[in-house]
C-alpha cells in the first residue's frame, strides 16, 4: 500500500538504525533505499539488509554519482528514481536519519483514498537532538517540528499562503504517481533549496494538504546533515541559483496554467509574488538572526553547565504550553496516546548507548 522512499549516502549508521526500526516493529510497507555510499558504507548497509530481507521487504538500488550528469543535484535526482520503480499505490519520503511512524502512515493513506480533492496528508511531528554525535545515544532535547496544512479552495491561494508560511509536505503521504509527478525537472537544478522547494509546490497546488491527529515523523539534528547556506543572500549569489530558479519558475507557471486555467502572464505573476514572500521571510530571519546572539550566548552556557540545564528544564515544563506540546517527558509517558508509536524509536535510538 505504501513505499517508503530513503536516499543515503555515506551514513550506514543512520541507514543501518532505520532498517533496524522497521524490522523491529514488523513494518508492512516497502523500504527503497536509494544509496550512492561509497563502498565501505554500501557494503555495510546490504549486510544488514541481507540479514533483515526476511523480516520487511527491502528494495536496495545502488546508485552511483557516476550515473547524474556532473551539475545535477544528487538526492532529490535519486528520490525520483526510487518513485519510478515504486509499485505501491501510495509513498512518502523520509531522510535516512529520521523516522516514519508505519501506523500513521496508513492513517494518512486511508485518509487519501477517502478525499480525492487532498494530494498529501500528514501527521504531527518532533525534532531531537543527541547529547553525543552519530546514531545512537541519549536524546539531548527534544521538542515539536512544524508540520501544518493546507486547505485553500484554490491552487493559486494554496501557493501564496504556503511560501508566505514555508513547511515541508515531502515528508507527507502522496499518491505514488503524483509524488513523482511533483519531481519533474528536479534533476535539471543545480541548487539544492530548489530540489526541495519545486516538488512540495507542486504538491500544494495540486489539492489540499491535511494533518492528522496522529503522531507522524521524527527527525534528527546533527552535525552530519546537509548544510544550508547561513543567509538567503549567500544563496542567491551562487551561481547556481538563477538557472534554477528559472526552471523552479517556468514549471510552477505551467503548473497552474493547466492546475487552474490561468493564462501564462498571471500564473507567471503570482508565482513571483508568491516566491517574494518566501524569500522576504527569509531575509527577515536573516536581520533577526543578530538579536538572538545574546539568548544563543546564554543557551550555551546551560548546555554544558548540568545544574543550569535541569533549572532550565523544569521552569519550562511548568508551563501549560510545553506540558500539551509535544516532549520527551510527554512521549515516555505510558499514558501518552503517542507513547506506542513513539517508544520503538526511542529504543533504537538509545540502543547502543
Amino acid at each position: 500500500m505504501i513505499g517508503i522512499i530513503v536516499p543515503t549516502k555515506n551514513r550506514s549508521d543512520f541507514m543501518i538504525r532505520l532498517v533496524n526500526y522497521y524490522a523491529n516493529i514488523n513494518s508492512p510497507y516497502t523500504l527503497y533505499i536509494g544509496d550512492s555510499s561509497d563502498k565501505n558504507h554500501s557494503e555495510r548497509i546490504l549486510t544488514v539488509v541481507k540479514r533483515l530481507g526476511n523480516k520487511i521487504k527491502i528494495v536496495y538500488k545502488y546508485y552511483p554519482d557516476t550515473i547524474f550528469s556532473p551539475e545535477c543535484v544528487k538526492g532529490p535526482a535519486v528520490i525520483k528514481e526510487l518513485l519510478g520503480i515504486t509499485t505501491e499505490k501510495y509513498a512518502a519520503f523520509c531522510c535516512d536519519d529520521d523516522f516514519l511512524v508505519p501506523n500513521s502512515l496508513g492513517e494518512c493513506a486511508l485518509f487519501l483514498e477517502a478525499n480525492s480533492d487532498y494530494s498529501t496528508a500528514q501527521g504531527k511531528a518532533a525534532l531531537f537532538t543527541l547529547s553525543c554525535e552519530g546514531a545512537y545515544g541519549q536524546i539531548e532535547s527534544l521538542g515539536a517540528y512544524k508540520i501544518k496544512e493546507s486547505r485553500g479552495q484554490t491552487p493559486s491561494d494554496r501557493l501564496d499562503h504556503f511560501l508566505g508560511d514555508y513547511w515541508v509536505p515531502q515528508f507527507s503521504v502522496h499518491r505514488t504517481k503524483e509524488f513523482l509527478e511533483d519531481h519533474d525537472n528536479v534533476e535539471k537544478l543545480t541548487e539544492m533549496g530548489f530540489c526541495e522547494l519545486l516538488p512540495n509546490c507542486r504538491s500544494i497546488v495540486r489539492g489540499k494538504s491535511k494533518r492528522l491527529d496522529c503522531f507522524y515523523l521524527v527527525r534528527q539534528v546533527h552535525s552530519r546533515r546537509w548544510p544550508h547556506p547561513p543567509t538567503p543572500l549567500d544563496v542567491i549569489l551562487q551561481s547556481t541559483w538563477q538557472p534554477s530558479f528559472q526552471i523552479y519558475s517556468d514549471t510552477l507557471t505551467a503548473v497552474l496554467m493547466a492546475e487552474e486555467g490561468l493564462s501564462q502572464e498571471i500564473a507567471l505573476d503570482i508565482v513571483k509574488q508568491a516566491f517574494g514572500k518566501y524569500l522576504g521571510r527569509g531575509f527577515c530571519r536573516m536581520l533577526r538572526t543578530h538579536k538572538r546572539s545574546r539568548l544563543s550566548y546564554f543557551k550555551d552556557i546551560v548546555k554544558h553547565n548540568s545544574m543550569l540545564k535541569q533549572i532550565h528544564y523544569q521552569i519550562l515544563s511548568s508551563f501549560p504550553i510545553f506540558k500539551k506540546g509535544i516532549n520527551l517527558p510527554r512521549l515516555l509517558n505510558p499514558s501518552s496516546k503517542y507513547y506506542e508509536d513513539f517508544i520503538p524509536i526511542y529504543k533504537e535510538i538509545a540502543r547502543n548507548s
